[in-house]
């Protein structure tokens, strides 16, 4: 389960005790007002759940991961690191789930259709043909595939400002890209 996931079902499950509470405070008074309705309560839940979607990280969060993670794993492959390449391109589709799940749809377009075909396809096929076999050369064709189904989910989600390309540096300098010594 998500951190996204655990997070809502907190919220929910507090929701529901304080509801709770409050029924049995009603019922433990002199004068208890009339019980709320089942629509009064999903009413209350409902407006709970409003203010906890506000507190949830947008979609763009969740692409800066993407994004990062995406560049790890190119230099990870390209480092025949396979351990952290395994890492890396697991971190990138569980950060795609999550911003699914933040905007499932945009600008008519059915993110999460595009996050499945991405996982299916490109990314798939990077697991299965370039870290299980741990086959660096595969990685040349296939990343620029991946590549381009981002750039096309970008422009028809109006954002194709937003173009990504093969990283010409680290996204971060402080990470070594080298398999461990064993």
């Amino acid at each position: 389960m998500s951190v996204l996931q655990q997070g809502l079902g907190v919220g929910l499950v507090a929701a529901l005790a304080t509801s709770v509470g409050v029924l049995l405070v009603q019922a433990n008074s002199n004068n208890p007002p009339a019980p709320p309705t089942l629509a009064d309560a999903a009413a209350r839940l409902e407006k709970r759940l409003e203010a906890l979607e506000k507190l949830m990280p947008g979609p763009g969060e969740f692409m800066r991961s993407v994004q990062s993670d995406f560049a790890k794993l190119y230099y990870a492959v390209n480092y025949e690191n396979w351990e952290l390449a395994t890492f890396e391109i697991k971190e990138v589709k569980e950060a795609l789930d999550q911003a699914a799940i933040a905007l499932p749809e945009k600008n008519g377009v059915n993110l999460v259709g595009l996050v499945d075909a991405m996982k299916s396809g490109p990314l798939a096929k990077i697991e299965s043909e370039v870290i299980a076999k741990k086959d660096g050369g595969a990685f040349k064709d296939l990343y620029p595939d991946a590549i381009q189904l981002c750039n096309g989910c970008h422009t028809q989600t109006g954002n194709g400002c937003i173009r990504v390309q093969v990283p010409s540096a680290p996204p971060v300098y402080s990470q070594k890209w080298e398999p461990q010594p064993k």
